[in-house]
């Protein structure tokens, strides 16, 4: 459903795949992907091609704007680029800034986990500052939010750094810039193992979508349904 609905807004191949499987994935994990996805509607519908802008660029790392689009869409390709720039033996990082939905950032960290690189991100959506750290080949991040205190960029932004286990010392992960605000509580922490837990959950209960989430999904999905006639039908199945 997620894919078609993607699909009927008129998102390239690939990108309707991701965004469904970013979707999922939050909805998945007790993050509110549905909701998420409710409430971006109308950055969805604006923005159905990926169209993220490099502000800056050096050796491994950039800036890029992604012009108030969702991390749903453009989270990936952080993921893609962060890994580029990390290669073999180095340190990659990416700066996203005006980007919204970024707990879509989760996603795109265990893709690059899956990839084998070590992974520290940060994000803030003017409420809250987010962290959220994975090991190499793990399944599951390590996610803390904390309330924003101080000075708040006036969009949001992430900020991923990647790097192949060894390749950064304790020292150099220190000058990230990725830290916990000063003197703030961590208002919710949720370890690899809830993760896992909230998972399994899912797969065993299954997921409940509300009747205008399932409007809104529905009514795009039809604009890539065909018509039911009597020719379409002779294909149906193959």
């Amino acid at each position: 459903m997620l894919k078609r609905s993607f699909e009927g807004l008129g998102f390239n191949q690939g990108d309707y795949e991701d965004t469904a499987s970013a979707a999922l994935w939050l909805e998945c994990h007790g993050l509110g992907g549905l909701d998420t996805v409710r409430r971006a509607w109308p950055r969805l519908q604006k923005h159905t091609q990926l169209s993220v802008a490099l502000v800056t660029e050096s050796p491994g790392s950039a800036v890029l704007d992604a012009g108030n689009a969702s991390a749903l869409i453009c989270g990936q390709i952080v993921a893609d680029l962060v890994c580029s720039y990390a290669g073999p033996a180095s340190t990659g990082r990416v700066e996203l800034r005006s980007c919204l939905d970024c707990d879509a950032v989760l996603p795109a960290m265990v893709s690059c986990a899956g990839r084998g690189f070590n992974v520290l991100a940060q994000w803030n959506d003017q409420r809250f500052v987010c962290l959220a750290q994975i090991d190499a080949h793990a399944a599951y991040p390590l996610f803390e939010r904390y309330p924003a205190t101080g000075a708040v960029p006036e969009t949001p932004s992430a900020l991923v750094v990647a790097w192949r286990p060894g390749a950064l010392a304790a020292q150099d992960l220190a000058e990230t810039g990725i830290a916990a605000p000063g003197n703030a509580a961590c208002q919710a922490r949720i370890t690899p193992d809830e993760f896992r837990d909230r998972y399994d959950g899912a797969v065993m209960h299954g997921l409940s979508i509300d009747t205008s989430t399932l409007a809104i999904l529905t009514a795009a999905a039809d604009n890539v349904l065909v018509e039911a006639t009597e020719r379409s039908r002779q294909g149906a199945g193959e």
